[in-house]
């Protein structure tokens, strides 16, 4: 299970540094973990067993274990890009509009273990998030990544 992480490293390192975040750097540990890091906040991106995960640090220095689990390193790389994305442009169609139209129907919705968390079933494979994010990435994770990162790169790009 490699990974590249030159893309989700561009994207953290523009955007965050253009957002105002301290302390903007990406440490690789190896080809499949690697942490996007500022003082503000921190998601690590890890292996474990068949999934990738995603672990997030806040501002105050609290871990948050697995807050979102994807069957493949594309699916964990669109989440970040689509998160970072919300963070930097506040664009209601990459979240709050999403949610509002409830989960898309092309997607399978499955109850995991924990009862805050729902498992997304799609041809592009199966992600586990809370039902919020759940709700939102059921939209996204059938949207083009380049899309996502788009919206965003113009919004960074019409600021400067």
């Amino acid at each position: 299970m490699m990974a590249d992480f030159t893309r989700l490293s561009r994207d953290w390192t523009t955007w965050s540094s253009w957002f105002g975040m301290s302390n903007v750097s990406v440490s690789v540990e190896n080809d499949h973990e690697a942490c996007f890091k500022s003082d503000d906040e921190t998601f690590c991106l890890r292996i474990e067993g068949e999934w990738w995960v995603v672990d997030s640090i806040n501002d105050r220095g609290k871990k948050y274990e697995a807050i979102g689990s994807f069957s493949s390193f594309e699916l964990a790389e669109k989440y970040l890009i689509s998160r970072w994305a919300f963070t930097v442009t506040g664009a209601p169609e990459l979240g709050p509009e999403l949610y509002a139209r409830g989960m898309n129907p092309d997607v399978a919705v499955r109850p995991t273990d924990d009862e805050w968390r729902v498992e997304l079933e799609s041809g592009v494979g199966n992600v586990r998030l809370s039902t919020p994010e759940a709700t939102i990435f059921s939209h996204l994770m059938l949207t083009p990544t380049d899309q996502i990162e788009r919206r965003a790169d113009h919004t960074v790009s019409q600021a400067r």
